[in-house]
């Protein structure tokens, strides 16, 4: 439990993951900006949902047990302990975040970038008012 890694490294680590999974989906989606904007949002909300508890409590508890004698004596099992541990939150986890937000997602033609707004008006009209897209796990 006693990691060498700041709370500073921990936050600049997770900014640069961020923001790197937001450029590249913006990048890479040149004519929906807005909902590959929306769509990594959430998933990047879901993922840090998902793995909170294994970052956040799981460091306490060990803190908390290695003071034991009990887990003294066993110091060769700390890791394959945490592993497990980790995969209990992740049992309950996953779920949990993977249902905070609907895989299918809408958005009102009128927030659509300029270029493909235009483009649905000139195919269908106005008769679309809403398009769906998948926002990806």
């Amino acid at each position: 439990a006693a990691s060498p890694i700041t709370a500073k490294q921990i936050g600049v680590a997770y900014l640069t993951a961020t923001s790197t999974a937001l450029a590249t989906a913006v990048g890479l989606n040149l004519y929906t900006k807005i909902a590959a904007v929306k769509g990594i949002t959430q998933v990047v909300i879901s993922r840090v949902t998902m793995a909170a508890p294994g970052m956040i409590i799981l460091p306490i508890l060990m803190e908390r047990l290695e003071k034991y004698p009990f887990m003294q004596r066993i110091k060769y099992l700390h890791g394959p302990l945490q592993v497990m541990l980790v995969g209990c939150f992740l049992i309950f986890m996953v779920p949990a975040a993977c249902s905070l937000f609907p895989q299918r997602c809408s958005m009102a033609t009128s927030k659509l970038d300029p270029e493909l707004k235009e483009s649905i008006t000139t195919m269908y009209g106005d008769k679309v008012k809403y398009v769906y897209f998948n926002k990806g796990l």
